[in-house]
């Protein structure tokens, strides 16, 4: 097989297509590699501190994100990539977030599954761009490997507990709802996450905590309405806690980073995350991208003339630090939005601010 320039052989998955479906799916990246704004709407009875009216956000980090939330140990691997192969095309070309009015023929069990993996991506992105959390630990995991412990029924557990290094000594309980129903079916969710946030207690002296729940409404074309985010923020009465098992911030860390790998296909890094045995290195891919070192996994997409590569990877540094047990120190800023760069017509990246990235290339296969 020819490749083009700078890419290296799939260490995962070749998908072969005809020229016009490889064609329409780089160009349905293309749509979703521009910035989207979505107003944001308070429900909670004060006003959310640091609550913008809206949020600004890259189409293509949202479906990262989407990925990144909904990776776990029993759904990972190349296959927890199917955000950026399959919501692209769902996504309209209109200026505004919104799916093509095609997606109302989605059976009804489908459009759920849509929405809430919608709402846990929209959570991700929501923490990071109005309240600078950048590592989540996904609670289910976190218990599932002690972690964490708790007296909480699996039903009554949050969805993540959010941290950024910009505000280091507190942290956020995050609920995620998404829905395609209507905006006031939302509101409702709001109330049901809230409902579920104010049992829920972070045994973490030291640190304060604040409970959050995000929920997204997705608006199709021909709607009069448009994507919304309803953001609610309970007062506590606290019936469940959450006891780490070590230090608040290394077990974030171990949890954000374990859903990293998996969703890298990096299986060394994450079993030494999950019980810190040395795993056995598997074959990743470096590759250089905006001139930094990145490690993990590619699909290649290939027709007759053209070839695609869909490369996630971990900051090489990053994942050094992890692997010998290391605290890994960010720099606090006031911008966790990930970076989107495009430098030619052929080559989207994202570099998200905890060090993932996406890097998508074409180009022509070598005869």
């Amino acid at each position: 097989m020819g490749t083009m320039a700078g890419v290296v052989q799939p260490n995962g998955v070749l998908i072969t297509l005809s020229e016009a479906e490889l064609a329409v799916f780089w160009s349905d990246l293309e749509n979703c590699n521009r910035t989207f704004l979505v107003p944001v709407i308070n429900q909670s009875p004060a006003q959310l501190p640091g609550l913008a009216a809206q949020v600004q956000f890259n189409g293509l980090s949202l479906l990262l994100d989407i990925g990144l939330a909904c990776t776990t140990p029993h759904h990972s691997g190349l296959h927890s990539m199917f955000s950026i192969l399959k919501y692209p095309s769902l996504i309209s070309e209109m200026p505004g977030l919104r799916f093509r009015n095609a997606t109302t023929q989605i059976d009804t069990h489908k459009k759920k599954v849509i929405s809430d993996e919608f709402g846990c991506g929209a959570a991700f992105m929501v923490a990071r761009s109005l309240f600078q959390k950048t590592q989540f630990l996904d609670f289910r995991t976190a218990v599932a490997i002690g972690l964490v412990k708790t007296n909480a029924p699996q039903s009554r557990e949050p969805d993540y507990l959010a941290w950024g290094p910009q505000n280091s000594s507190s942290v956020m309980l995050l609920e995620a709802k998404g829905t395609q129903t209507s905006l006031t079916y939302a509101t409702s969710q709001i109330i049901d996450a809230c409902d579920q946030l104010v049992q829920a207690t972070v045994i973490a002296p030291g640190y304060s905590q604040a409970r959050v729940a995000v929920a997204l409404s997705l608006m199709r074309q021909n709607s009069g309405n448009d994507t919304t985010i309803y953001v609610g923020d309970p007062d506590p009465r606290p019936i469940y806690t959450y006891i780490p098992t070590g230090e608040l911030v290394e077990i974030v860390q171990r949890s954000h980073f374990l859903r990293t790998a998996l969703f890298t296909n990096d299986v060394e890094l994450a079993t030494h995350l999950r019980s810190r045995n040395g795993g056995t290195p598997n074959r990743l891919e470096t590759r250089q991208v905006q001139g930094s070192a990145y490690m993990g996994s590619s699909m290649v997409l290939r027709s007759e003339n053209s070839i695609l590569s869909v490369f996630v990877g971990l900051d090489i540094t990053i994942r050094r630090a992890l692997l010998h047990n290391e605290l890994v120190e960010f720099r606090s800023s006031t911008s966790a939005i990930s970076q989107a760069h495009s430098d030619t017509t052929n080559r989207m990246t994202i570099i998200q601010s905890d060090g993932v990235c996406l890097d998508l290339m074409k180009g022509k296969v070598n005869q």
